[in-house]
């Protein structure tokens, strides 16, 4: 199922009168107009809102649909992070990037519901096939994200009411992350129309799926964001 602002626009910078034009024949959007004009007014993003960096249809589903006192485990932090923790009776995300897994630290450090950790990649064994590459960012080329991916393995199968994969090496977080969450919990991939994640996805077998396409705060341009039902 699809609630859909045109994928062909994805990573396409809209100019003013292109946006303008967008909400006139898309009166669906709307609603979500004067959230995304401030955030673009204001320069702020995801993280100062205190939201995911999500298409708005994504958020907003999860916004009618998450339930309080849910586990809740997500790869990459951020604004998700702090929207999450709002419903979360426990929380586990896992961070690449130190500088900003420290910025994340700070803002949470009282939420005793809320575990941040800090993974970061290694070099891959020379003449070792790479199974847990970063699918995206050329600084990663040769690194094996197989210590971040693997977080979510210490804890049992059908563990998680929600996972949200929105950092680094989705194709196989999204692997392991497919039998840590319950019958009936909720799968989320950001950026979900680049190629590089299609095949992953697909193998995603029995569930219910949602696509956002649109925009998000902070940016004029499009993407994609998919949610999953188990």
């Amino acid at each position: 199922m699809k609630y859909s602002a045109p994928l062909t626009l994805a990573g396409y910078e809209l100019s003013k009168w292109e946006r303008l034009l967008f909400f006139l024949t898309h009166p669906g959007w709307i609603k979500y107009y004067s959230d995304w004009k401030q955030s673009l007014k204001e320069d702020k993003n995801a993280w100062d809102l205190k939201i995911p960096w999500f298409t708005y249809g994504a958020i907003d589903w999860l916004k009618k649909n998450l339930k309080t006192g849910s586990r809740i485990f997500e790869y990459g932090t951020g604004g998700s992070t702090l929207f999450f923790s709002l419903y979360a009776s426990e929380l586990v995300a896992v961070e690449h990037n130190e500088k900003w897994y420290k910025q994340v630290c700070d803002s949470i450090i009282a939420n005793p519901n809320v575990k941040l950790l800090h993974k970061t990649p290694v070099l891959a064994q020379t003449g070792k096939t790479n199974f847990f590459p970063s699918e995206t960012f050329a600084e990663y080329k040769g690194y094996s994200f197989e210590n971040y991916v693997m977080t979510i393995d210490s804890y049992p199968d059908n563990y998680f009411d929600v996972i949200s994969v929105d950092g680094r090496c989705r194709c196989a977080c999204l692997t392991v992350a497919v039998k840590k969450l319950k019958n009936g919990g909720i799968l989320i991939i950001d950026n979900s129309e680049r190629l590089a994640y299609h095949d992953a996805m697909a193998r995603i077998k029995n569930s219910q799926r949602y696509d956002f396409d649109g925009f998000g705060p902070g940016l004029v341009t499009f993407w994609r964001t998919t949610i999953f039902i188990k």
